[in-house]
């Protein structure tokens, strides 16, 4: 019975020994992430503060939105943005028939 009771012993020992290095392993890879994460954000945070102090004040935006008809049903521009030669836009240079009739009922689109 005596060797029962410390293999019995033994055995609970080595099951909470496994248990808490477990834990403690667990700890470790939380407190791991929580400092990769304040690490990330402090590098984050620096760089901010070095690009804030190096900032450029002659850097001006050159966007410029080109001029939109909104009055037209062509469906391939979807209803935005019309170059002023859309013909040879759309035709590579060559103006044909079937740009011509195009052309024709956007005229009468656009008046009626």
């Amino acid at each position: 019975d005596e060797e029962a009771g410390q293999k019995e012993d033994i055995e609970k020992f080595t099951a909470e020994a496994k248990l808490r290095a477990q834990r403690i392993q667990d700890l470790q890879v939380y407190l791991t992430m929580i400092l990769i994460t304040l690490i990330a954000a402090a590098i984050t945070g620096a760089k901010i503060k070095v690009l804030e102090l190096y900032e450029d004040e002659t850097n001006a935006t050159t966007f410029v939105p080109l001029t939109q008809q909104v009055k037209t049903n062509i469906m391939y521009t979807g209803n935005g943005y019309m170059p002023t030669d859309y013909l040879f836009f759309h035709s590579g240079g060559e103006v044909s028939d079937r740009a011509n009739r195009s052309l024709r009922i956007l005229n009468t689109l656009k008046t009626g």
